[in-house]
């Protein structure tokens, strides 16, 4: 019997990290899709290198179409992350998607805030908490970000 229980106690073990691996990848795969990429790419090189002036999304449909999809696909992994029961996937994104997710959110942060206004304080609060988890771990980003604000103005740094 008790080679039984140990022979259950490791499948359990197997099982349980093939389940964390499945939905790791499952996560990645979603965040990894062309047009998810590309909404990012744009964000990137559209608003957080450039800066554009207030309220870009009510004249620029397309940008407004592309940070939209941004901040859905970020809003959806954290609301799954969220609320699973594997606190290991919401660190591993926090932590090694740091500077996306901290320089993505912030770069729409007018834009979410003016639809937080519409919609209600709980519009995009996944994405919100998953911003505030990755945050810590993207010290670097906003160091750099900082000492560039200092010697030149620009107020943004797209990695």
């Amino acid at each position: 019997q008790i080679t039984l229980a140990f022979v259950a106690s490791v499948a359990a073990f197997f099982a349980f990290n093939q389940v964390k691996a499945f939905k790791q990848f499952e996560l990645l795969k979603y965040l990894e899709q062309q047009h998810i990429v590309e909404a990012r790419r744009t964000v990137w090189n559209e608003i957080i290198d450039k800066v554009p002036h207030d309220h870009w999304w009510r004249e620029n449909k397309d940008l407004e179409r592309q940070a939209s999809l941004v901040c859905a696909s970020f809003n959806t992994v954290a609301g799954i992350l969220h609320s699973d029961w594997l606190p290991f996937l919401s660190r591993f994104f926090a932590k090694h998607w740091a500077v996306t997710i901290v320089a993505q959110y912030e770069g729409l942060r007018p834009l979410i805030e003016e639809r937080q206004r519409k919609n209600g304080h709980t519009y995009m609060g996944e994405f919100e908490w998953l911003y505030k988890r990755a945050k810590p771990h993207a010290v670097h980003y906003l160091k750099a970000r900082q000492l560039l604000t200092e010697r030149t103005g620009r107020e943004t740094l797209a990695p």
